[in-house]
């Protein structure tokens, strides 16, 4: 577990890198949003991991410019990671949709709530966690991010039955 702990948040100092990168320019409400969807695998301690980064971004410019070589290079020292896809797209499935009202997965999640024109909405999950390991990643992450996110982080708890 104290593998991907040390993963995790090399992620998280990564999306908060990521979602402050806007080049300067004032961004107000985000009406028509597009929506990224990262996702990257982990082996750890015999076990394979499926991390899911998702964020609401401005535009497909916003999307793009924070783009996939971002996240590659974030996880270039991460020898666990295998990055499987990044992709911008104007809708999310109607499971990760639902994150973004803060709806209840069958595993805990993060939930970043901007707190200034800088940052994004994201949410970030690991599958293949029992419930007592996603509870206590949520919490050590959300704890983690507080002090670099200027939005609420949270964590919406998960329940396998969902």
């Amino acid at each position: 577990m104290g593998k991907l702990l040390l993963v995790l948040v090399l992620v998280a100092a990564g999306y908060y890198w990521f979602s402050h990168r806007q080049d300067q320019e004032v961004i107000g409400a985000i009406e028509n949003p597009v929506y990224v969807e990262a996702r990257v695998d982990l082996q750890i301690q015999g076990r394979e991991l499926n991390m899911v980064l998702l964020g609401k971004m401005v535009d497909e410019e916003d999307c793009s410019a924070r783009g996939e070589r971002f996240w590659r290079n974030t996880l270039e020292d991460c020898h666990e990671c295998q990055f499987v896809s990044y992709e911008c797209k104007p809708e999310l499935s109607e499971n990760y949709q639902a994150l973004f009202d803060n709806q209840q997965s069958r595993t805990s999640y993060v939930r970043l709530d901007r707190g200034n024109n800088d940052e994004r909405d994201g949410r970030m999950l690991v599958w293949g966690l029992n419930k007592y390991e996603a509870d206590m990643l949520c919490s050590f992450l959300k704890e983690k991010m507080k002090s670099s996110y200027s939005g609420q982080v949270g964590c919406v708890d998960g329940d396998p039955d969902a």
